[in-house]
């Protein structure tokens, strides 16, 4: 296995090994059943692009108490080194136990507006 120096190499180690973690729990629930289990991850080439993974990213921002705004603009940032024509970015409801009272929309580029 070949890695490449820096941090991508060091964030490969860790989801290997948390890999290995998930296929070994995995295969003791299943050595009753005799099956193996292959596990295969898939690099994704533009993660920002996909908006799953951005509204991952600003609910784990938002669990870890970062501020409101700060949590809407840093995927915006994001986008656009991912040259995604556009984004809207909407929160509305409780916020750190306080009531939001208008609704949060950060905007950036062109949108489909429906």
């Amino acid at each position: 296995m070949r890695l490449s120096s820096g941090v991508e190499g060091i964030a490969r180690i860790e989801i290997q090994k948390r890999l290995d973690l998930i296929q070994m729990n995995v295969q003791k629930e299943l050595i009753c059943m005799n099956r193996k289990l292959n596990i295969a991850i898939t690099r994704i080439g533009n993660p920002y692009g996909h908006p799953n993974i951005l509204a991952e990213f600003i609910a784990g921002q938002l669990k870890n108490r970062v501020s409101l705004r700060k949590a809407m603009k840093k995927p915006i940032e994001l986008t656009k080194q991912a040259d995604t024509k556009g984004i809207q970015i909407q929160i509305v409801g409780c916020y750190n136990d306080t009531r939001v009272g208008t609704v949060e929309v950060m905007l950036y580029g062109c949108f489909v507006d429906t």
